[in-house]
């Protein structure tokens, strides 16, 4: 698990590429990689002057949209038995994937943005959209809306705890 200590030394060896990085294995739902960290570290290294705080909002967005964009092409091109693999797997599964197959037909435009505003979901939902072909442009443009909302209020709450440190 990647703590606030370890991430800190990468800003300070790799700069804000630490950021792009970090979402992008956390949009492929790697482990050890959770945007409670490093979006308020972002945050409050924004409100220390180290970074812009629009380049570190532009860049969780970037790092988690081209992750989300592979595990989404990824079952596209798979299809649904990575869905039917996962609900063998555990009933979890099998009542997550059902929560996100409604969102996607039931809510369609709507449905990515808000699974993009809900945890765990927001990671996961780019394998039930790609198996059950969302058109890629409607994939995009509302996962990017729903994720820099999300990335919005966790590297602002960086930013006001990072006021108080630096200020």
């Amino acid at each position: 698990m990647l703590d606030q200590a370890a991430l800190l030394e990468l800003f300070a060896r790799y700069g804000v590429m630490t950021i792009v990085v970090v979402m992008f294995l956390e949009g492929l739902n790697c482990p050890g990689f959770p945007a409670g960290i490093i979006l308020p570290t972002a945050g409050a290294l924004a409100a220390g002057g180290e970074i812009p705080i629009w380049l570190a909002i532009a860049a969780a967005t970037a790092g988690g949209l081209l992750g989300s964009t592979v595990l989404y092409g990824v079952s596209y091109a798979v299809g649904e038995p990575i869905i039917h693999w996962m609900e063998r797997k555990s009933e979890k599964a099998r009542k997550l994937n059902d929560r996100c197959r409604e969102l996607i037909f039931r809510k369609k435009a709507h449905s990515l943005f808000i699974a993009r505003l809900i945890p765990v979901l927001r990671t996961l939902i780019a394998i039930p959209a790609g198996a059950y072909r969302v058109p890629v442009s409607r994939f995009l443009t509302m996962s990017a809306g729903g994720m820099a909302c999300w990335n919005v209020v966790f590297i602002a709450v960086g930013y006001l705890v990072g006021i108080g440190i630096w200020g």
